[in-house]
């Protein structure tokens, strides 16, 4: 069919760099790669050409009404891109591929997944603590509500004297947060909310009869963290923690003043594995 019988040809806008085909000779070979039997809808292209160490890089865009598209292609040769143009109007051309309006984005809604965290870190036993800690955890758009249990590995105190009398210490803990994650590029930024109880339990050390005790621990804390992901559904995991204790029992040996009471103010830090699934 002439071209003239043939539906309006598009209006085509050609930016290139010197050593690319003029307008007119990208207009012919668009026209040559187009076929004398493709019947594109009226459009209007518009191709930007920007050189590169090992080849050409174009943004192309296309415009049917109110609909664009935007795509980028590499070649070796500037003219190659000029042909990938025509190739593309005439797929637009074919009625089952047609210019299409786009589907909506797919919203993420509702998310969860899991944690292994280990780290160190203040109270409830004395001294800077090895922790171990599993967590799963509810994600609604930003918002996400985590349960976290951890171990305190065992820590020793002494009295001054007589220096072989104390107790070791060790704790089991569990967390409840509430979270808003902010985003940067692929890092996801969540800041926390959290509350913490758990059980100290006391061995006592140095005494002719050993005995064992329990009480109970509290904490309010403020828990922000950073994921990265890593592949797939596995991102890397780092948080910081500053707490402040609501509840501290008083450990004590019979006729000695008190042994140990955990701080007010304890610190943490935690590294690990998360998983994530939408």
């Amino acid at each position: 069919m002439p071209r003239s019988a043939r539906a309006e040809a598009p209006a085509i806008s050609w930016q290139a760099p010197s050593g690319c085909p003029d307008q007119a000779a990208a207009r012919e070979i668009i026209e040559q790669a187009l076929g004398s039997e493709a019947e594109p809808p009226a459009l209007e292209v518009q191709a930007k050409i920007e050189a590169g160490d090992a080849g050409y890089h174009m943004a192309l865009q296309i415009t049917s009404g109110e609909l664009r598209t935007h795509k980028r292609f590499f070649a070796a040769r500037c003219a190659t891109l000029a042909e990938l143009i025509g190739l593309e109007l005439a797929l637009s051309g074919v009625p089952d591929r047609q210019l299409a309006e786009p589907r909506p984005a797919r919203v993420r809604v509702l998310s969860w997944g899991g944690r292994v965290l280990a780290g160190t870190g203040t109270a409830p036993v004395p001294g800077w603590a090895v922790r171990a800690g599993l967590g799963v955890w509810l994600g609604v758009r930003r918002l996400r509500f985590e349960l976290l249990g951890g171990y305190d590995l065992p820590r020793e105190q002494h009295y001054a004297a007589p220096a072989a009398i104390g107790a070791r210490f060790d704790a089991i803990t569990g967390q409840a947060r509430v979270c808003h994650a902010l985003r940067l590029g692929r890092l996801e930024l969540p800041i926390c909310a959290a509350l913490e109880s758990g059980m100290l339990r006391a061995e006592g050390l140095g005494l002719e009869e050993s005995r064992r005790a329990r009480r109970g621990w509290a904490a309010l804390g403020l828990t922000p963290g950073l994921r990265f992901p890593a592949t797939g559904a596995v991102s890397l995991w780092l948080e910081l923690g500053a707490f402040v204790g609501l509840y501290r029992p008083v450990f004590t040996v019979r006729h000695l003043p008190s042994l140990y009471r955990p701080d007010l103010v304890a610190f943490r830090s935690a590294g690990g594995v998360q998983l994530q699934f939408d």
